[in-house]
């Protein structure tokens, strides 16, 4: 392995090791480092214009090789569907995700 390889590992453990935290991608454990955007939750009923809840997830090359728009990620009591591999590196995938629920207020 070269030592440029060998320093991207070094850096991938570190920066997950710092950041990241629990998730279950497909039912397994693994680390993951999360950026959640607004939620549905704390939308109020108007200007939402009716997206769903987005989310962004870095999870190791290593430990998901090969994602796939809608897998599953669980995290916080909440769970969301991979809408599209965003940037990878050989190292870290970033995927962009949804829980797939409306802004919109709805009245039941």
């Amino acid at each position: 392995m070269s030592h440029f390889k060998e320093a991207m590992k070094r850096a991938e453990k570190s920066f997950l090791g710092t950041f990241g935290e629990p998730i279950l991608y497909n039912g397994n454990e693994i680390t993951g480092i999360n950026e959640l955007g607004p939620s549905w939750k704390d939308k109020l009923p108007s200007g939402s214009g009716g997206s769903s809840s987005p989310a962004k997830f870095s999870v190791s090359v290593q430990e998901v090789p090969h994602p796939k728009v809608g897998d599953e990620i669980r995290y916080e009591g909440e769970i969301y569907q991979v809408v599209l591999i965003g940037e990878t590196d050989g190292v870290i995938h970033t995927l962009e995700c949804s829980t797939g629920k409306s802004m919109i207020y709805r009245r039941q």
